[in-house]
This record gives structure tokens, sequence and C-alpha cells, in this order.
């Protein structure tokens, strides 16, 4: 299983500053952002981390579904089922209160799995495996039961938000100043700094942003 890794620094003029907003990491799936999967904090609570000059995040491309109370902006993701392993090209069904083994199913486009027989009033989740842990990426926000289809992409955010952290669903219509990007193919690691166009040299009216950095 592939490993990212992206590291993201911080101007120390930027952390100087004590901002009670939350670094958030987001991943775009059916075409939309629905939680916070990774991140970190000046002043971290629960599962946060520490926000420090040089933050690593890293997720391998090990998956699990799930089923979930409901999607709920806000608010953490809560789990009904076990988390089952799941692959691109394979599905799972909901029977019996529990997602069976995945097995191979027909006809998916690329990066794409099914999660079956999802009832009425829960919802479907997907989780990557973030050091050692599964961290939901993906909580279906659309309405209907039935079977679920879910495709990842490679599209991510960068976010800061003082409400929102790792393991919370989001409004991907409502990320503030979301910072887009992609990693290149056949490339697995990035770098991406937070701070001023000169690093550490705020000036000419312009405020903090995110500048990926040469060699990426």
């Amino acid at each position: 299983m592939a490993m990212y890794t992206l590291t993201v620094k911080i101007d120390e003029r930027i952390l100087q500053m004590q901002s009670r907003d939350n670094l958030n990491i987001a991943r775009k799936v059916n075409g939309t952002y629905t939680t916070s999967f990774h991140g970190a904090a000046v002043y971290p609570m629960g599962n946060t981390r520490p926000l420090l000059q040089v933050n690593q995040f890293q997720w391998t491309e090990e998956y699990s579904a799930f089923l979930a109370q409901d999607f709920h902006p806000g608010m953490q993701v809560t789990t009904t089922t076990q988390y089952q392993q799941i692959k691109p090209g394979q599905q799972t069904t909901f029977k019996g209160y529990m997602l069976s083994p995945a097995a191979p199913a027909s006809d998916l486009p690329e990066n794409t799995f099914v999660i079956r027989g999802v009832s009425s009033g829960l919802k479907a989740g997907v989780s990557c495996r973030t050091a050692g842990n599964y961290s939901p990426i993906f909580v279906d926000n659309q309405h209907g039961d039935g079977d679920k289809r879910v495709q990842l992409q490679n599209k991510f955010a960068l976010f800061w938000d003082s409400q929102t952290g790792p393991g919370q669903m989001i409004d991907g219509g409502r990320i503030r100043n979301p910072y887009e990007f992609s990693f290149p193919e056949g490339k697995n690691e990035m770098t991406i700094r937070f701070g001023f166009q000169t690093p550490n040299q705020p000036g000419g009216g312009d405020g903090p942003w995110w500048y990926p950095e040469e060699g990426w």
C-alpha cells in the first residue's frame, strides 16, 4: 500500500500570532469534502496534534468502509458498524447489523467501491489508515438508501477553522478559503508552506497564504 506524506511548514511569524484556528486536511470523495481527516492546532484538544513550524502528516492507501448514524457538519463521526477493509473495485453489503467481507464488484469506475444495502437513516462512510488508526475521509451527505458508490479522488484541501478538527464532518461548500492541491502522478510526497510570500516578512498589503515548495 502506498504511503503519502504531506509536510506543512508554518512561518514563525504566523505561530507567534497564537491563532485559535485549527489546521485541517480534507480529501475530495464523490466530488465533495465531507470530513477533516488530519490536522493540528496551536491549542490542541482531543485527538488534534500541536501545530509546529514543521508538521508531517501521513496516510496509507488502505481503506475501510463503515456506516454512520447521520451526516451533521460540525459533529464527530460516529459509526454504527465495524470497520470493514475494502479496496477499489470491491463491494461490501450491510446485513444483520454488519458489513460483509469485501468481494470483487464488476463495472466500477477507477478508484471506486460499493457499499450495498445501506438502510434508511444510515450513511455510507469510508476511512483511510493514518498512523496506525483509521480516520474518516468521507460520510455520505446525500439523502436516500440502497447501494452507494464511493469514488476516491486525488484532490485535497487545507483550511483553517476554529470549530473543526480531525474526525469531524464538514460542509464542503462552506469551507473558508480552502487551498486545494493534488499529488503529481508518480509522487507521494509534498511540502507546502503557509505564511508570507517572503517567509516571515509581511508586507505589501498581502496576507499569509499557501506556497508549495520548489522541488515537490
